[in-house]
């Protein structure tokens, strides 16, 4: 098949699939041309035109490729470790979904940094306030303590 014949569909496909998921032109545009080769090499003429071959082949793996590409990034900032400025008044939930702004500032003592540092960094699938308390508490720090630092918390972040 001549490249340049089919080049201005692989080129805008390669383009709208990149602003759809936010990915490098280049690396969009390199992946592609590889799907070009291989819808080259499977192409079977008694099924299809080669231009409808290769849209169908475009669609399908450059889509994928973004949706891999999301999850790769996803799971890349999942892995950092999170930590909290408390004087920005900045807290970024783990799984990144939203970003909130309250005014830390001083109500905070160590313990309830420890709470939120916990929380954001925590590798459990579902933490719970129970969880933190009992990993709290094996440390021997005082139920009444965990308790009031919950309690401030939660009237900062309201």
């Amino acid at each position: 098949m001549d490249y340049k014949r089919f080049e201005g569909m692989i080129r805008k496909n390669a383009d709208r699939y990149a602003r759809k998921y936010q990915v490098e032109m280049d690396e969009m545009l390199s992946e592609a041309n590889e799907i070009f080769v291989k819808a080259s090499i499977s192409y079977d003429p008694s099924r299809a035109g080669f231009s409808t071959h290769l849209w169908w082949q475009l669609e399908s793996k450059l889509n994928s490729f973004g949706q891999n590409e999301i999850k790769r990034k996803t799971r890349e900032f999942a892995s950092q470790s999170l930590a909290v400025d408390y004087n920005t008044k900045c807290y970024i939930d783990p799984s990144f979904s939203r970003v909130e702004f309250f005014d830390f500032s001083d109500t905070l003592d160590e313990l309830d940094k420890k709470i939120i540092d916990t929380a954001l960094t925590s590798k459990e699938k579902r933490l719970t306030q129970n969880s933190i308390r009992k990993e709290l508490r094996a440390e021997g720090i005082p139920g009444c303590q965990i308790e009031a630092s919950f309690k401030r918390i939660k009237e900062v972040v309201r």
